[in-house]
C-alpha cells in the first residue's frame, strides 16, 4: 500500500511516499521530497507539486491528445490590475492563439 502525506514547512511542503510493497517484493520504500515556496520561483514550485501529487495519488489529468485535459495554470486575479505591458503582452498570446486556431481550420 502506498501513503501519501504532506508536512508543512516553514519554507514550502515536505511530500513523504511510503510503499510497503514496492514492486511487489514485499519491500519498504520511502521517499521525500521538498517543495520550496521560498525561491524566485515559487508559482512553478506550486504547479510541480500540484501536477506531481496528482500523479502520486493515481489522478489522471488526460493528456495533449484528448479532448478534454485537466491543466494547471496560473493567470491573473479578478481583482489584479495589470499594466498596460501586461495587457499588450496578453493580447499578443491571445492573438497568436487565435492565428494557431485559424491556421487548424484551414488543415481540416
Amino acid at each position: 500500500m502506498q501513503i501519501v502525506t504532506l508536512e508543512i514547512a516553514d519554507n514550502g511542503i515536505i511530500k513523504t511516499i511510503i510503499d510497503d510493497n514496492i514492486n511487489g517484493a514485499g519491500e519498504l520504500f520511502e521517499s521525500k521530497t521538498v517543495y520550496d515556496f521560498e525561491r524566485h520561483d515559487t508559482l512553478e514550485s506550486k504547479i510541480e507539486l500540484l501536477y506531481q501529487l496528482s500523479e502520486d495519488i493515481g489522478l489522471d489529468l488526460g493528456n495533449s491528445k484528448q479532448a478534454d485535459q485537466i491543466q494547471i495554470t496560473s493567470g491573473w486575479g479578478d481583482e489584479y490590475k495589470p499594466t498596460e505591458e501586461e495587457i499588450i503582452e496578453y493580447i499578443q498570446d491571445l492573438e497568436n492563439e487565435l492565428k494557431d486556431l485559424k491556421n487548424m481550420l484551414k488543415k481540416n
